[in-house]
């Protein structure tokens, strides 16, 4: 999940530390690591650490977020749903 600097700011939110990672462009940044923070969808919930990415000016949700809340982004609408409906459904390994 990326934020934005002035996100991170307004919600204040702790920098904990850095990481170099790969972006989509196939750039190597450097970016900084924040406290969790908690989303809320419906009556799910979860808590990540957030990114930012130096330049970033929008958020990105990511993937982690939306597997951790059984969440999918429906293709023909483009909004976020439940991937098996209403229900919560994880695997237990």
């Amino acid at each position: 999940m990326v934020i934005t600097e002035d996100l991170r700011q307004r919600l204040g939110l702790e920098i904990k530390g850095e990481k170099t990672t790969l972006i989509a462009n196939s750039q190597r940044v450097t970016c900084q690591i924040t406290d969790s923070v908690e989303i809320h969808w419906k009556d799910r919930f979860t808590a990540l650490p957030a990114m930012i990415i130096p330049g970033a000016e929008k958020v990105l949700f990511g993937a982690l977020p939306l597997e951790a809340m059984d969440l999918m982004v429906n293709p023909i609408t483009q909004e976020v749903v439940g991937a098996h409906g209403d229900r919560e459904e994880y695997m237990a390994l």
